[in-house]
């Protein structure tokens, strides 16, 4: 680690997830963390140490990312690969708080051990996180679905006034009236684009995943490859790591594919 862990520092994060900090020592430190992504780990790792201890109430935690990352956290540590460790961590966190100053350095290793030996999958996890959030957010405003203004058959029509609800953020209304063009129908593909971006924008990915999937299985349709990017979309805001790759590499297998040249650029 390029941060020196010792007792002092982790009394001050102590003091600081307690609020026990004065008003200025609070804002240097929270300088601090904010300007060094080693300290800040270690300082979500300890806030998750707190938790398994019991601390139940010493943050509110309004931040998704740092929610995320004590989740993790606790899934990681609750494992049965680290059960022991575990139990280390909670018997040295009775008596750490138990022991005098001099007695309390005899069990800094626990915490030490325990941030070092969780630190580097937290922070995979918080960079892999960064990343598909990246993608989505960067991505998924669903502006390059194609757009139907003119009027043909029933079936256009009804494509139309879908594409319309969408637009109008009546996503339920939109599902309900794409989903009348007959599967047969050549337009049937254009409607699982908007019944598969209506069904993001009111959180079900799984129906939309299902959408873009039959989407992409559509072998005679010429813009199929579209419902692999809509699929790497959904699983980069579920933050789906292997799913999100597993889509990439297919994309990349053929240079044609919806989006291939800015797939390449994507880091997932």
């Amino acid at each position: 680690m390029g941060i020196n862990v010792t007792e002092e520092l982790l009394d001050k994060i102590d003091n600081y997830l307690k609020g026990s900090l004065s008003t200025k020592e609070n804002f240097d430190f929270k300088k601090e963390i904010d300007t060094n992504p080693e300290l800040k780990e270690l300082v979500k790792i300890q806030e998750g140490l707190f938790d398994t201890n019991d601390y139940l109430n010493l943050k509110n935690r309004t931040n998704v990312r740092s929610f995320e990352a004590i989740n993790h956290y606790r899934n990681q540590i609750n494992s049965e690969d680290n059960q022991q460790l575990l139990s280390k961590i909670k018997e040295a966190g009775e008596k750490y708080n138990s022991q005098n100053t001099t007695s309390k350095k005899g069990y800094l290793k626990y915490y030490v051990a325990a941030s070092i030996t969780l630190l580097f999958s937290t922070l995979f996890f918080l960079n892999s996180s960064s990343n598909l959030e990246d993608v989505y957010n960067d991505n998924a405003d669903w502006s390059d679905l194609p757009s139907y203004v003119s009027k043909g058959d029933e079936s256009e029509s009804t494509l139309t006034t879908g594409e319309q609800l969408f637009r109008n953020q009546e996503f339920e209304k939109a599902i309900t009236a794409l989903k009348k063009i007959n599967p047969s129908h050549k337009m049937y593909p254009y409607a699982l684009f908007y019944i598969g971006a209506a069904y993001e924008k009111i959180n079900q990915n799984n129906k939309a995943l299902e959408a873009f999937d039959e989407v992409s299985k559509i072998k005679d349709f010429a813009e199929n490859s579209r419902g692999y990017w809509y699929q790497l979309l959904i699983y980069a805001k579920e933050n789906n790591k292997e799913k999100a790759t597993e889509i990439k590499e297919i994309i990349l297998q053929n240079p044609d594919n919806y989006n291939y040249e800015k797939v390449k650029e994507l880091d997932i």
